[in-house]
């Protein structure tokens, strides 16, 4: 599995300390934000884990940020191969 942070490239783990998608969420929904930059680096994500051979990929969030209106932050969005 590879873990992406918010900085590419997507094929590395990296540790973006100042910048990350902000995921907030009930137990039926969740509601995913970010700079453009951010967001952008989700769907390289995506596009890597189409075109490689890696079971899922893991994007790591904010799971510090306030959650409202929300019930709670998410720290972690892990898409899998389906």
């Amino acid at each position: 599995m590879r873990v992406i942070s918010m900085r590419l490239p997507p094929n590395q783990v990296l540790d973006a300390a100042t910048r990350m998608i902000e995921i907030r969420a009930t137990k039926r929904e969740a509601d995913v934000s970010g700079s453009p930059e951010d967001l952008q680096s989700v769907r390289v994500a995506n596009a890597h884990l189409v075109s490689s051979a890696d079971p899922a990929v893991s994007i790591r969030a904010n799971g510090g940020a306030d959650p409202k209106p929300y019930d709670f932050c998410v720290q972690e969005l892990l898409i899998l191969r389906g």
